[in-house]
Order: C-alpha cells, then structure tokens, then sequence
C-alpha cells in the first residue's frame, strides 16, 4: 500500500490532470468557434475582390452602337444598373440574415454550454457532500468549521439556484437552430427576417408561415397563412422559440438542484444532531 505523503501526492496530481483536461476541452471549444470568424473574414474579402474585379474589367456596354440603336442601348444600360443596385441589395440582405442566424446560434451553443457546465459541477457538488473523507473532517467537536462549511455550502447552492433561475428565464428564448437541418414532422412555424419576393410569393419582415419542406438547404417550401405555397430563401427565415430540449434541460437543472438542496439539509441536519448529542453527552451533570 501507500503511504499517506504518496497518497497525497497521487490525489494533487489527480487534480491537476483534471484541471488540464478541462483546459484543454475549453480551448478546443474556442478554437472551433474563432474559426467561423476566419470563414467571416475570408467572405468579406471576397466581397472587396469581386467588387475590384468587376470595376477594372472591360466595361459591359464598351462597344459602338449605331444611332438607331442608341434608345435600345440606353435602357439596357438602365436596365443593367438597376439589376446590380438590386442584387448588391439582395447580398446585403442576406448578410444581415446571416448575422442574425449567427447571434442564434451563439445564444443556442452558450445555453447548452453552461447547462454542461453547471450539471458537471452540481454533480461534483453532490459527490462531495456523499465523501466520507469530508465527513469526517466535519467533526461534530469543532464547532467552528462546521459553522464556516455550512455558510460555504449554502452560499454555493444560492448561487447554483440563481444561476439555474437564469437560464429558466433564457430557456424560452433560445432558437432551436437544430430544427433548420431536421425534416419537419410536425407544422413547423417560421418567420421571415427580411423584404424578399419572386414571381409567386411575397414576404415582408415578420411575415409567419409553415415550412413544409427543409431538406434543401438553400431553398425551402413555404405556405403562407393565405395558403400561398412557394420556396423562398432558406436564409430569410427563423425558426421562432421556444426550444423545447432548452426548457427540458433547464427542468432538469432544476429537478438535480432540489436534489442538492434536500441532499445538503439532510446531511445539515445529521452534523447538528451529532454535535448536540455529543455536547450533551460533554457537559456535567448536576447532582
């Protein structure tokens, strides 16, 4: 067997080496995420090439027309401009779609990222109070560290409560962005996000309607409340809340946290029981 100083030894660098596993998952996890902002970067400078590209290239109308020809020439050139004014419209459009699916989808991973997080510490948090090394450092004679461990104790789940409180009330605001990619087997209800209109539809920001087909990712099957069905722009649409596996893991949260708190009254009410006994059993008896 060891001895206690190898023992020791061991636990601390347990400890370390589960301290450099979550250091190393949390950097994983951010290096993943900065990398949507080289994907970002990388279209915005596309943007200025393409537009660069376009302006030194050989001009569209760079030719002699007749004079007969010259109205008909004019209003193709009319017609040209107004079709770039449109479509460098459209693109920012779906720039500020795309900016709003990105704030989304932000919000969705910080959810469910601190829901992991606040799990795996409630679930230490229990561990600990089950420890039968802690209890028996809480002897029921020193009066003083039992005093100090319940104010640590009870700080710590106010603080797991508030927290938990906190994502109740985000629970209903998280977009379930998962359902973007599943199949709708339920009427699924969208919004759309910006001005957007082709030869059979028409759509105005806020505008509600039923998405009867996702499975292409770049255009989706509609039906307005009208009963109007066409496909529009996947981009152009949201998915509104509530997530339902957001608010069923925030009830989880909760569901673990009465646990905790019953686990710790309980374990309170054991520790105060043995140091009254044992301070009755201490003092003196009067004859």
């Amino acid at each position: 067997g060891q001895t206690p100083e190898g023992q020791k030894v061991v636990g601390e660098y347990s400890v370390l080496e589960d301290q450099a596993l979550q250091k190393k998952r949390c950097l994983e996890t951010l290096f993943y995420v900065t990398e949507v902002e080289n994907l970002l970067q990388n279209v915005q400078s596309d943007f200025e090439e393409r537009a660069m590209y376009l302006t030194e290239r050989k001009l569209v109308f760079d030719s002699m027309h007749r004079e007969e020809a010259l109205k008909v020439s004019s209003r193709m050139h009319r017609d040209c401009v107004y079709a770039m004014r449109a479509t460098w419209s459209w693109l920012g459009q779906v720039t500020q779609c795309l900016e709003v699916h990105m704030k989304h989808a932000g919000e969705y991973h910080q959810f469910f990222h601190e829901v992991q997080f606040i799990h795996e510490d409630m679930q230490t948090f229990l561990g600990l109070l089950n420890n039968s090394k802690m209890r028996a450092y809480l002897q029921p004679t020193k009066p003083d560290i039992m005093i100090q461990y319940f104010k640590d104790i009870t700080n710590r789940l106010l603080d797991y409560q508030a927290r938990v409180e906190d994502l109740g009330q985000r629970s209903t605001l998280v977009h379930p962005i998962y359902l973007r990619k599943d199949p709708p087997v339920y009427p699924l209800r969208a919004k759309c996000l910006v001005e957007y209109s082709n030869q059979e539809i028409s759509l105005s920001p806020g505008d509600a309607c039923i998405v009867l087909d996702n499975s292409d990712a770049d255009k989706w099957q509609i039906r307005k409340s009208d009963g109007t069905e066409a496909d529009v722009p996947g981009v152009v649409l949201v998915i509104p809340p509530p997530d339902r596996k957001a608010v069923h893991e925030n009830q989880k949260l909760k569901d673990q946290l009465v646990i905790n708190w019953d686990t710790t009254l309980k374990r309170l009410c054991t520790q105060l029981t043995q140091y009254f006994t044992n301070s009755i059993k201490e003092t003196p008896s009067i004859d």
